[in-house]
């Protein structure tokens, strides 16, 4: 790509040594002195006024449809006869106007052009450097922490998720060589195929937790959730966590990085990366990249600026046939039977679909009908439900337009369970124990959800 840089003041000499390295040939029009970067590599300057710059007499040839016009000045009168002059002969769309303040006179006058301010650019820049202390600063922290630690133990709350063992994968690596040992655990099970495909093919060395894993002077990490997200049969001092769900309650952690603007975890290790200047491994930015791809579902749903910028990074890093091969090892066989029941029993009012499989083994198949039942027209909401040994599982997805499902299945069920998630897709788990202190039997249940998430209205 070329670029013609064109006006005067200080910026124009600034913008072309700042573009120099990553441009094709640089052309600088101006009267004003250019001598610190004439005969400069690539920079050629042409002593003309701006606004009397032509292409054919300055034998200058820029492709319309792939070089930039960049224009700049400290005045705005002589700025517009400028920038008037080369929309004529150049795509207003591909000129950039750079002036010292907000100028809404130049937007009116040239709507199509782009317009910015030296202000903004800095801004830009300062956010980007700001960002960059701040990231390395935790990355730091956390690091010193664990220097030197007998064990490191990067734990996962419940069934591991993509997000989960992408972030916890990626963590090990950045603190690989401070701590003595690194262990990846979880306390649920593999209830996906995915996940599973994930795992293997990536190389994830993840294990099951055992209460001999979190002894002594281990240091443990929990990624992608929180302290209070565990069971309290789970006997753990957390140290740290880093999670990109809301903040909900205050923790005595020695290093915390939990709540703000961020639709994955897996992006806010990506930035330890970035910001840290570390080299991210295919395998594990494949982890990384995949954890951000199903927690946004694709950048649509809880999707910030943050994820979008690091999917862009990761892309380019992971291995994308590995991508595909995990995303086709969605359903297995056998849940093919239970879908067959949960069409079976498919209650809708309004725009609100609910089913109950009854009693299952594998409680995980509701997500996979979830994930399903969500892409039917004129369904906003979607609610389904099962029963295994030990719990009564909810899964409640949205199309993210109307109905609230984190809070709405919160709502419902806080006070029975966990119960929780996102604006898009949340689960709840009521514990068998407290189905027999409500006196609700198994052949009850399903009428008792329905009365649930379809209360009457009192008349």
């Amino acid at each position: 790509m070329h670029i013609l840089i064109a006006g005067y003041g200080v910026k124009i000499s600034e913008f072309a040594e700042m573009l120099k390295p990553s441009t094709g040939k640089i052309y600088v029009v101006s009267e004003q002195d250019m001598s610190s970067i004439a005969g400069a590599k690539n920079i050629t300057v042409i002593k003309v006024p701006p606004h009397e710059f032509t292409f054919a007499k300055n034998r200058v040839n820029l492709n319309p449809s792939r070089d930039v016009i960049i224009v700049t000045d400290f005045k705005e009168e002589r700025l517009h006869k400028t920038v008037k002059s080369l929309s004529q002969m150049f795509p207003p769309e591909r000129i950039i106007v750079v002036t010292n303040t907000e100028s809404e006179d130049v937007l009116k006058k040239f709507p199509d052009v782009i317009v910015g301010t030296h202000y903004s650019i800095y801004r830009n820049q300062f956010k980007r450097f700001f960002k960059s202390v701040e990231v390395r600063s935790k990355l730091t922290k956390l690091r010193d922490l664990v220097t030197n630690k007998e064990k490191v133990l990067i734990i996962i709350c419940g069934n591991p998720d993509p997000d989960a063992l992408g972030s916890a994968f990626g963590l090990s690596f950045l603190i690989k060589g401070f701590a003595k040992k690194t262990e990846i655990a979880y306390t649920g099970e593999f209830t996906r195929h995915q996940n599973l495909a994930m795992v293997q093919l990536l190389e994830i060395p993840v294990i099951k937790y055992s209460d001999s894993m979190a002894s002594g002077d281990t240091f443990v990490i929990v990624v992608d959730s929180q302290p209070d997200f565990f069971d309290k049969s789970i006997n753990i001092k957390f140290n740290a966590c880093i999670d990109h769900h809301p903040k909900k309650k205050r923790f005595n952690l020695d290093f915390e990085d939990i709540g703000r603007r961020y639709g994955a975890t897996s992006t806010m290790i990506t930035e330890y990366f970035v910001f840290s200047n570390a080299d991210i491994p295919d395998n594990i930015g494949g982890g990384l990249f995949y954890g951000i791809k199903t927690d946004t579902s694709n950048l649509t749903k809880n999707t910030y600026e943050n994820d979008i910028r690091m999917y862009q990074v990761l892309r380019r890093v992971a291995n994308l046939e590995h991508i595909n091969v995990i995303e086709l090892s969605e359903m297995p066989f056998d849940s093919l039977e239970v879908m067959k029941t949960a069409i079976t029993n498919l209650y809708r009012k309004g725009e609100i679909l609910f089913s109950y499989l009854g009693e299952i083994q594998n409680p995980h198949f509701c997500v996979y009908i979830a994930d399903y039942l969500v892409r039917v027209a004129d369904i906003s909401c979607v609610v389904v439900c099962a029963l295994s040994t030990d719990k009564l599982t909810c899964i409640f997805r949205s199309d993210g337009m109307k109905k609230n499902v984190g809070m709405m299945c919160n709502k419902l069920f806080s006070k029975y369970g966990l119960a929780g998630g996102h604006k898009t897709m949340a689960r709840a788990e009521i514990p068998v124990s407290m189905l027999h202190k409500l006196s609700i039997t198994s052949d009850e249940i399903s009428s008792w959800l329905k009365d649930m998430i379809f209360p009457r209205r009192k008349s």
